[in-house]
């Protein structure tokens, strides 16, 4: 009987999650927008109260590769 073996990366983390507000919540999605390439877009502030912007504070990183 064979074996079967994988490709794989994978990571895992453990830390804080906090909800941001105000302008904090409004840099938050500017930076996120200008990581995802929409540099320059424009946003209606009142549309940021709607959406929920998380900030997550890492406290423990572990990560494995496994190359064939």
């Amino acid at each position: 009987m064979g074996t079967v073996t994988c490709e794989f990366e994978s990571i895992m983390s453990s830390g804080k999650l906090e909800k941001l507000k105000g302008e904090d919540s409004v840099h938050a999605l500017k930076l996120l927008l200008d990581h995802c390439g929409y540099k320059n877009f424009e946003f209606n502030i009142s549309v940021v109260e709607m959406i929920n912007v998380h900030k997550i504070t890492l406290e423990d990183v572990a990560a494995k590769r496994r190359k064939i």
